[in-house]
C-alpha cells in the first residue's frame, strides 16, 4: 500500500467530519487494517507466486491459512471469505519496497 493512498484516505475522513484527534486515529487505525482485506466471492489475487493469508469457514470456525497463491482457474469456494498479501500486513512492508519511509 502507498503512503499516498493513507494521506488521501485521512484527508477525506477529516474533511468530511469534525472528529477529535483520537477518532481520528482509531478510524485511520480501522481503516488500514480493513484496506488490506479482499472478498474471495468478488475478487482473487492478482500475483502468482505470491504469499497471501486466506482466511476460510472450516467446521464452523475461522481458519487462516498463510499459502503461495497460484490461480487453478477455478475461482473461490464457498468456505473462502477473504484474503491479503502477507506483505499487506506486515509493519513498514510497503514502505521499505517504495525505498524508505517518507
Amino acid at each position: 500500500m502507498k503512503k499516498e493512498t493513507i494521506q488521501d484516505a485521512a484527508g477525506e475522513f477529516v474533511m468530511s467530519r469534525s472528529a477529535s484527534y483520537t477518532e481520528c486515529f482509531e478510524a485511520g487505525a480501522e481503516w488500514r487494517i480493513n484496506s488490506v482485506w479482499h472478498d474471495c466471492q468478488k475478487e482473487l489475487p492478482e500475483k502468482e507466486g505470491e504469499w497471501v493469508l486466506l482466511e476460510a469457514e472450516i467446521l464452523g470456525r475461522a481458519a487462516y491459512l498463510p499459502l503461495e497463491w497460484e490461480n487453478d482457474g477455478k475461482g473461490a469456494t464457498k468456505p473462502m471469505k477473504r484474503w491479503a498479501y502477507i506483505g499487506d500486513l506486515l509493519p513498514e512492508a510497503g514502505e521499505a519496497k517504495e525505498g524508505g519511509g517518507e
